[in-house]
């Protein structure tokens, strides 16, 4: 009986034993794994959200900041548009084919959207305060007190060299009258499109060769490409009718249903683009009626694409291009108006 009681405490002892060791040797190796792969779960998901709230952030930011250069940068063109006296209706023809060291820094690729002149005052700082009686240079000066100026915007893809990012840029050339007002230094090749009384802004040529080193300069990048019929288009691309798109813009005000109404006599510029290229312009041509010059007025489209503009905007990704920014500009000043 002894030996039973012994046996039984033995065991108990023993059972005792083991169950504190187990209790004390923690979890088992399945345990752990099942814990890990459940930590990691969550983890990965709440890290993904994390990285997904930050691309969102990232690329709002650089879709709001390339967003609101181009509104400047419209802004800027409609701006010195209103100062404008006449604007060519095919910028490439009438004014780039005539300045041969222009028409060879835009190349093949780069298009000319607007060409236009415009007048510049001058500040009564620069100028003298007594001309002499045979300075007909200086007497007209004071007398007009502004000169013109012939300015010339066009789109230049980004080449990989280049500083600028984005698809293409958008350039401005200008040609002042003076290179140094104080002293009237006229820039070589300007030739003034007033003369006295009469205007040669249709037939304007340049009075010898142009320099246009240090005339140019980079309004603003990450413009949208430039699409031409001779460039890769997508499917259902089609060139901009002005016709169409101006009396689409102004039916609603208007409730003009007639297409063919002169109001809608607008040419584009450049020729043959199609709706998806970043920067055009509807220009209504100078109605010349016995030799007086009708209203001007210009509509503006410019669109931008923020690829590129960081690590988190997807090449090629729809979200990265911007809406179209539109305005019209009616010319400030005309010469020789109808009407006038």
């Amino acid at each position: 009986m002894a030996n039973n009681n012994n046996s039984s405490k033995i065991w108990l002892y023993r059972w005792l034993l083991q169950r504190r060791q187990r209790q004390d040797s923690g979890f088992t190796l399945t345990e752990v794994l099942i814990s890990v792969v459940i930590a990691g779960i969550v983890v990965t998901g709440l890290l993904t959200l994390v990285v997904e709230l930050l691309r969102v952030d990232r690329r709002e930011i650089a879709l709001e900041r390339v967003q609101r250069d181009m509104q400047r940068a419209i802004d800027y063109v409609a701006d010195d548009l209103k100062e404008a006296v006449y604007v060519y209706s095919t910028p490439d023809t009438d004014i780039v084919d005539k300045i041969p060291a222009l028409k060879t820094e835009l190349g093949t690729d780069a298009l000319p959207v607007l060409a236009f002149w415009r007048t510049e005052p001058i500040e009564d700082s620069l100028l003298p305060t007594t001309c002499g009686a045979t300075d007909d240079v200086c007497q007209v000066a004071k007398t007009r007190r502004a000169t013109y100026s012939l300015v010339v915007y066009y789109q230049d893809p980004v080449e990989a060299a280049d500083p600028w990012k984005g698809e293409s840029v958008l350039r401005r050339f200008e040609l002042p009258k003076y290179d140094n007002v104080s002293t009237f230094s006229v820039t070589p090749g300007y030739a003034d499109p007033v003369d006295d009384e009469d205007t040669n802004f249709e037939t304007w040529t340049p009075d010898g060769t142009v320099n246009i080193s240090g005339k140019t300069s980079v309004l603003v990048d990450y413009v949208h490409r430039i699409a031409t019929p001779a460039s890769p288009t997508k499917p259902g691309e089609v060139a901009v009718n002005c016709r169409n798109l101006i009396s689409s813009l102004n039916s609603p005000l208007t409730g003009e249903t007639d297409v063919s109404a002169t109001q809608y006599d607008y040419e584009l510029a450049p020729t043959g683009v199609t709706s998806t290229t970043g920067f055009f312009a509807c220009i209504r041509h100078p109605e010349l009626s016995g030799g007086l010059r009708a209203d001007q007025d210009v509509y503006l489209f410019l669109k931008g694409n923020a690829e590129s503009a960081n690590e988190f905007l997807r090449p090629a990704s729809d979200s990265s291009r911007l809406p179209v920014l539109q305005t019209q500009v009616k010319l400030g000043g005309v010469i020789d108006r109808d009407g006038e």
